[in-house]
Order: structure tokens, then sequence, then C-alpha cells
């Protein structure tokens, strides 16, 4: 793809150099509101481990999460390209109830169907997408159907135990 735009744009650039100025900027480009930070910490507050289950490069993912402050926010984190296996594969969720030293059992959160939603399930997890467009029609298969993280956990809060 860089370096399509290279020659697309007739950059006087080299496509490996742009691939790793844009990898080094990549976790300065990702957001986190306040309200889902919060809800980190009331899912935690009331006794529940979170962890992040990603897929994609150690040092990308791993920059996002400390980029945003995740890295306090949880008791662990797995992503893919560490252990080598993806979302949505049971496995990877194993491993990471492994590092937080817990059943694996809880909740996968996500905004994909097929990679979060569907992992979740094949993993024994309840799942909440986040539809952001509201296209709950779609995510029929998940639990709940919301449209931020902060409001998954409310929801997930008020479930009874």
């Amino acid at each position: 793809v860089f370096a399509e735009l290279v020659q697309a744009y007739e950059l006087n650039l080299d496509a490996d150099d742009v691939w790793a100025a844009y990898r080094r900027q990549m976790p300065h480009l990702v957001s986190c509101a306040d309200v889902d930070r919060a809800a980190l910490r009331d899912l935690r507050g009331a006794g529940w481990k979170v962890g992040i289950v990603t897929n994609g490069l150690v040092d990308n993912q791993e920059g996002k999460i400390r980029q945003l402050g995740l890295d306090a926010l949880l008791d662990g984190w797995v992503i893919s390209a560490e252990v080598g296996v993806r979302k949505p594969a049971r496995r990877i969720f194993e491993i990471l109830a492994s590092r937080l030293a817990c059943p694996l059992n809880g909740w996968m959160i996500g905004d994909s169907v097929e990679i979060d939603v569907m992992g979740g399930r094949a993993a024994g997890l309840r799942t909440a997408h986040i539809a952001r467009d509201g296209s709950a029609a779609v995510s029929s298969s998940a639990d709940i159907v919301t449209t931020s993280v902060a409001e998954a956990a409310a929801l997930i809060l008020t479930e009874p135990s």
C-alpha cells in the first residue's frame, strides 16, 4: 500500500521509510473517551478482571495501549503477534485468562461482529457489540448492542451475577 502511495503521489520517498514513519505515529492517532476509561475503572472496582485481546503487531498495539493510558486501567493484555494466534480463535482468549489468573468466564466487548463477538462466543463468553453506527441488526448474535464501552460496562454492571 505504501509503495502504491509513493508511486501515485510521485513522492521522492522510500516506501519502507513511509511505512516506518506511519508505524511510529500510529499509537498517537488513537483516542479513548474519558467515560470509557471511567467504565474500565468501574468494572475493576466491581471486582472484574479487565484485559484486552487484540490482533496486530506488538509494538503498534502495545504502543496504543500505553499511549492511551490503558495499561494503568487493565489487569493485562494479549497481542496476537506475540502469541501466534489471532481473534476469533478461542486460544487467544484462553491465554488472556491464564495471564489474568482467572477462569475464561465473563464478557467480550468489541466493535467487530466477526472477530470480537464471534470470537467471544467461541470462547464461551457473553458478548457486547459496540455498534457506533447503531447497526444493531448485524449484531443480533451479541448479548447486548451498545454504542460505547461505557454503555456496555454500565449494562454489565447491572446484570445479576
